[in-house]
């Protein structure tokens, strides 16, 4: 009797212990991903035209036209259309910029 008790409480510490872990997955891996993907999506929504941005690739533009899906971008002289998904961040206006037009 004293060993079926015995392996009974291993048994739900057993069930214990996997289910602690994943939840400890979840509070430190899944839900701080999943709020990053929102922050991400509220930005490529609420741009703007006039704001300077980079995108996944590396490409700095200045947003000249905004659509549903795709955003167009002025890079110096020219124009290039991406989509919504791949502007990543907005670029502080830099004296690099001031520099080159000087130069020019």
């Amino acid at each position: 009797m004293i060993l079926l008790q015995a392996a009974g409480a291993a048994g739900i510490a057993n069930f214990i212990f996997p289910v602690a872990i994943v939840g400890v997955m979840y509070f430190m891996m899944i839900r701080p991903q999943m709020k990053r993907q929102k922050d991400t999506l509220d930005f490529q929504q609420n741009l703007q035209k006039g704001t300077r941005v980079v995108t996944g690739g590396g490409i700095v533009g200045k947003i000249t036209s905004i659509d549903e899906r795709f955003v167009t971008l002025e890079t110096g002289k020219t124009f290039i259309q991406v989509t919504r998904a791949s502007v990543l961040n907005v670029v502080a206006d830099t004296s690099n910029d001031v520099v080159a037009e000087s130069k020019s």
